[in-house]
């Protein structure tokens, strides 16, 4: 494996960012330049992508959160999400900054590590081959700390903050190369209950292997830390595991009656917002990962846990299995959560 840093844009957006903290002078023909480099043209792109969770970005959009993030509120939902966070890194840089050093070089045993865990998650056949990725670091138009396209690992530097130690790293690098390889472990065309379980799988499959998450009746992959969890999102799925499993069985049945697109549709609105209604307690939580990511860890985890990760692709490869493979998997351990 090969990783390649790209930061060509670090330096002219922080640069125009500090105009505008220490001068009070933000200057749009300027910013519309920056917004316009190959490494923002590529987080375009990929907040434009159909069928993003939530919703993407236009350039507009961009433009106005940059020039306005202190002075209003925003009705892109990503964007609302991110100021917050940003406004704490616009006000502190320099030292949200410190951590940058992390990503100056990675060694051998680093990449190894990486590699070991995509191959402890993936098939081996989808290894056989030199992968080259491109890490961009960037104060993102977008609220996700890091995420996959093609082949570029992008990372929100703004969010920097939030990684501690080298050994995290690896393992946030490792969860964003594990979503290129999805595509490959599932097929082209499922139905749409299977549809709806596979969206648990692309995040879930990726914390169970990389973040090591443990779940109700599901241990962690291996022994030592959780990396890059939010812990307050997943005690919050723990403790109302019962009706969130609930949710999810009524909504797998749901899923049989509607098309694909209706499905993606319910995936979002029940699965992927960044504020989290307790089917218990009927209160909103704001959160920060999605229920896909723990229901997908436990469920898939789960069959991988229990059978290995052969019985898991298998599974993955043909979707009409997934819930027989999940039931078995259950029956062998202390669980009770059957699929319907």
């Amino acid at each position: 494996m090969k990783i390649n840093i790209r930061s060509q844009t670090l330096d002219p957006m922080l640069d125009w960012l500090k105009t505008a903290r220490e001068q009070n002078v933000r200057n749009e023909a300027r910013l519309r330049e920056i917004l316009q480099m190959e490494d923002y043209r590529i987080e375009f792109a990929r907040y434009g992508m159909e069928g993003l969770p939530v919703c993407g970005i236009s350039f507009e959009e961009a433009i106005d959160f940059f020039l306005n993030f202190d002075r209003k509120e925003f009705s892109n939902p990503r964007l609302q999400a991110k100021k917050e966070s940003f406004l704490k890194f616009y006000e502190n840089m320099d030292a949200s900054l410190k951590t940058m050093d992390l990503f100056s070089s990675f060694s051998e045993a680093e990449i190894a590590h990486i590699e070991k865990l995509l191959a402890n998650g993936l098939p081996d056949e989808l290894l056989c081959r030199n992968i080259a990725m491109n890490i961009i670091l960037i104060v993102s138009i977008g609220n996700s700390f890091g995420w996959p396209y093609e082949n570029y690992i992008d990372f929100d530097v703004a969010n920097l903050c939030f990684v501690h130690s080298k050994k995290e790293l690896l393992h946030l690098i490792a969860h964003e190369i594990y979503h290129t390889f999805f595509d490959a472990l599932i097929p082209n065309e499922m139905k749409p209950e299977e549809f709806f379980l596979l969206n648990f799988a692309f995040e879930g499959l990726a914390v169970h292997f990389t973040n090591n998450q443990p779940t109700v009746n599901k241990p962690a992959k291996y022994p030592g830390d959780v990396y890059c969890m939010e812990a307050a999102d997943m005690t919050l799925y723990e403790a109302e595991f019962d009706e969130l499993f609930a949710m999810l069985q009524e909504d797998l049945n749901t899923a049989r009656t509607l098309s694909v697109d209706q499905v993606a549709e319910l995936v979002g609105s029940h699965y992927e917002r960044f504020s989290y209604r307790s089917p218990r307690s009927g209160k909103e939580h704001a959160i920060s990962q999605y229920p896909t990511y723990y229901l997908g860890c436990y469920l898939f985890g789960l069959i991988d846990h229990v059978l290995g990760k052969e019985r898991l692709f298998e599974a993955l490869k043909h979707p009409e299995r997934i819930i027989d493979t999940y039931n078995e998997a259950v029956r062998l351990t202390a669980s009770s959560k059957l699929l319907a």
